[in-house]
């Protein structure tokens, strides 16, 4: 029996020796526990990553202090996975993680055990998607600055990473790595220089996830062969055979209430990728570049304009057609309000189209104030601007007035209306009607 305090984040149900929890709950402290074992696993894709980490995020700096008292950590990996939250905060699923692995994805078969202690964990890998390519230590580094910034006599902080395979493929690849880092601070006084080196006694190792057992008994294997906390032997295929009183019955129960959750997952899942595809368009009131582009081009034809996308960079964003005339787009984000010459360049689109003989009005679409909330940003256009957009016979139209008349349409309102209004306004455009609720 193993005498070291040990947490299993991410997989629950292991022994009572240990402390385990999903990542939908609290987690204890890292750094109070000698061993920490952590499963990717559940949080492989985004909408997951969201609902872990939307009220639990561990903490970084408690695995580095893991690590500088010598603790241990285990990592079933998984292919990195990032979400920006309502308050534009990026995470991913190593946001608690000080040491970043960039895995290669590539497919085999071939497993090579390199470290004996774990040839059980690796042999029920057979079928991999991935291996470790490098280690990024970014973080790391800048955590171990910033902490000693305050000295004045501070000239430089390196972190250098050595990582050991733990099983590779068949040209060496690692499939696991065991992974330890140094620290050199350097500092200049009257003396001249010195340094002070940090090598901290603890190690990470990342795993890829077993392809023929789950990740929970791979973390079995792991607390078994390396710290002697006993699992269950398996069901024997024979035992598996025998029956007990009222298992075809219980068996059915069963399978019904399978059946239902199947059903209801399925909404779920419906719903989910409903809502997911009408809250996308709140991206129109912060993204920039071609992403705003592709959000704009999309709401204009859900609107029900038809939209030419454009196939030269640099020049004309694309043509949106309707019942009440043509027109060319430049399709802008800024940090401030419009310039001048987002007015003179989309003239000289118009002056393209002419030369074609196609009069296309001009329609400015802009997210300005971009990086501010919605209640900071003010007037999105000049005076001057205004002026000269009326005197070009130009629409003027932000991405949030785009927005809400995307949502008007959602709620059952004609779109025709907003085009026609779109089409025939010079200067600031106005909605013909707001959706039932407003941003």
């Amino acid at each position: 029996m193993s005498n070291r305090r040990i947490l299993v984040i991410g997989s629950t149900g292991h022994s009572r020796q240990l402390t385990s929890v999903s990542w939908y709950e609290a987690i204890p402290n890292v750094a109070d526990f000698d061993v920490v074992l952590v499963d990717l696993t559940p949080l492989s894709e985004e909408h997951k990553l969201y609902q872990a980490y939307r009220d639990h995020v561990p903490s970084t700096e408690s695995f580095i202090n893991l690590l500088e008292s010598g603790g241990q950590a285990y990592v079933i990996a998984v292919p990195p996975v990032e979400r920006v939250f309502e308050d534009r905060l990026l995470l991913s699923n190593y946001s608690w993680c000080p040491l970043i692995p960039r895995l290669k994805r590539e497919s085999g078969e071939t497993v090579e055990v390199e470290e004996m202690a774990f040839e059980a964990y690796f042999s029920a890998l057979k079928q991999w998607s991935f291996y470790f390519a490098s280690i990024d230590h970014t973080f790391l580094q800048e955590w171990y600055r910033a902490a000693r910034r305050s000295r004045p006599d501070l000239v430089n902080v390196e972190v250098s990473v050595d990582w050991e395979p733990l099983a590779v493929n068949r040209y060496k690849k690692p499939l696991g790595v065991s992974v330890t880092y140094s620290v050199t601070v350097v500092y200049e006084h009257d003396l001249g220089v010195s340094q002070h080196e940090i090598s901290p006694d603890g190690s990470i190792h990342f795993l890829h996830p077993p392809s023929q057992i789950s990740s929970k008994e791979g973390i079995d294997i792991i607390l078994r062969d390396l710290y002697g906390i006993g699992i269950r032997e398996p069901e024997p295929e024979w035992a598996a055979r025998l029956r007990v009183p009222e298992q075809d019955t219980i068996e059915k129960e069963i399978k019904e209430a399978e059946d239902i959750i199947g059903a209801e997952r399925a909404k779920i899942d419906a719903a989910s990728t409903e809502l997911a595809g009408r809250r996308k368009f709140i991206e129109l009131l912060y993204q920039k570049g071609e992403r705003l582009q592709e959000l704009v081009w999309e709401a204009l034809e859900n609107i029900s304009a038809t939209v030419t996308r454009p196939t030269v960079d640099n020049k004309e964003d694309g043509w949106v057609s309707t019942p009440f005339g043509e027109g060319v787009l430049e399709i802008k984000s800024s940090k401030g309000s419009t310039s001048f010459d987002d007015v003179r360049q989309l003239d000289g689109w118009v002056l393209n189209g002419r030369e074609k003989s196609k009069e296309y009005k001009g329609i400015l679409i802009g997210n300005y104030f971009c990086e501010k909330p919605l209640t900071s940003r003010r007037k999105p256009f000049p005076a001057n601007v205004i002026g000269e957009a009326k005197k070009r016979e130009q629409c003027l139209l932000t991405t949030r007035q785009l927005f809400e008349a995307h949502c008007a349409v959602q709620e059952g309102t004609n779109g025709k209306a907003f085009l026609e209004k779109m089409m025939k306004t010079a200067g600031p455009c106005t909605l013909i009607e707001k959706p039932k609720w407003s941003v």
